[in-house]
């Protein structure tokens, strides 16, 4: 219903003036929680725009908008309230990168609100979540955008933080001590063939290979979170909580590509994928505007056969559109002797 809802409120808020929030919680595969997760944020006044839950990844993004900026911070404070409560970060099992229960909050502006606007959002929310609350103490928070006074680019911080550098079994540490560590987007409709919206299947899925999983926060994380000051809140990091990052920046399409190979090992096909994922991005010299990384990934049906997904940040699909993507993809996913399974994307587009 809220997807119907969207429809009808975007035509309306694109002419006018209003904000949105992306929400990406470090949960995937608790369907009762994540449903009071999206209550609470339309009690408190928010409108869902989207919602994409992804039980591999055990991750999902809750998207809220609202044409009055006070109502739409109360909503994703509501969300934040309730996720930091319900989940400990320390029992968080998946493959995909994450720095904390509320992992990130993005800001966008729609219609004729203004990127600064945004800005004042996320500030405002970032400052509320770096203060102790009923969930307990206050947040780390690292900005980027233009809620940073210097328009920090997000993937330069997630690397700064090792974000992207996923560590095998035998380098992960459930254990670690978290205490000890001191830390002193909508575009145009593209008409490409994608996959059903995976997020509608009702049931619990399998999670990936357990080779895959890693526990709470990496190592590598842990040891940058000493050299990298947060912008707000305390510089111990709760064990329960783990840290956030809090920006604004025009709408990011968010589109993914999934790769198999047939008579390949889990081992061969992740790394020939990551050749792919690199060569697709802005920073490894192949497409503008476009940030990537590769991740194995579960597939969203009961008997789906694992992969390794190029999860691909469109920032400017005027410049990079998907369908480039997709093209782009295939041609470097072919050469590596892998197959494009399906593509599909994980918010509005």
């Amino acid at each position: 219903p809220h997807h119907t809802l969207f429809d009808s409120y975007n035509r309306w808020i694109m002419r006018r003036w209003a904000l949105a929030a992306h929400i990406y919680i470090s949960e995937g595969r608790d369907r009762a929680l994540l449903s009071r997760l999206r209550e609470s944020g339309v009690a408190a006044g928010g409108v869902v725009v989207n919602e994409f839950i992804d039980p591999s990844y055990n991750r999902t993004g809750l998207s809220l908008a609202s044409v009055e900026s006070e109502r739409l911070q109360a909503a994703v404070l509501a969300v934040c309230r309730l996720a930091l409560s319900s989940l400990d970060l320390r029992n968080h099992k998946a493959s995909h990168p994450r720095l904390g229960v509320v992992d990130h909050i993005c800001c966008n502006p729609l219609g004729e609100a203004t990127s600064p606007e945004a800005g004042s959002l996320a500030c405002r929310i970032a400052r509320q979540l770096s203060e102790s609350g009923d969930w307990g103490p206050g947040l780390p928070v690292y900005l980027y955008g233009h809620a940073h006074p210097e328009g920090r680019k997000l993937a330069a911080l997630r690397r700064s933080l090792h974000y992207f550098e996923n560590p095998s079994p035998a380098d992960a540490n459930p254990t670690a001590s978290l205490g000890d560590a001191a830390s002193s987007s909508p575009s145009p409709s593209a008409s490409l063939a994608t996959s059903p919206s995976p997020s509608s299947s009702a049931a619990a899925l399998a999670p990936p290979a357990a080779s895959s999983y890693y526990d709470g926060l990496p190592p590598a994380t842990l040891q940058a979170l000493h050299s990298n000051v947060p912008d707000l809140g305390p510089h111990q990091v709760d064990p329960r909580l783990g840290v956030v990052t809090v920006g604004a920046v025009p709408w990011v399409t968010n589109y993914n590509v999934l790769l198999r190979g047939a008579s390949l090992s889990e081992a061969d096909v992740l790394s020939r994928a990551r050749k792919v994922s690199s060569a697709t991005s802005t920073r490894g010299g192949g497409l503008p505007e476009v940030e990537t990384i590769a991740l194995p990934h579960a597939g969203f049906h009961e008997n789906d056969l694992p992969g390794v997904e190029v999860a691909c940040n469109l920032l400017d699909v005027n410049i990079t559109p998907p369908e480039q993507v997709l093209r782009k993809v295939e041609e470097l996913a072919s050469a590596q002797a892998l197959d494009v399974v399906s593509s599909y994307y994980t918010n509005k587009r």
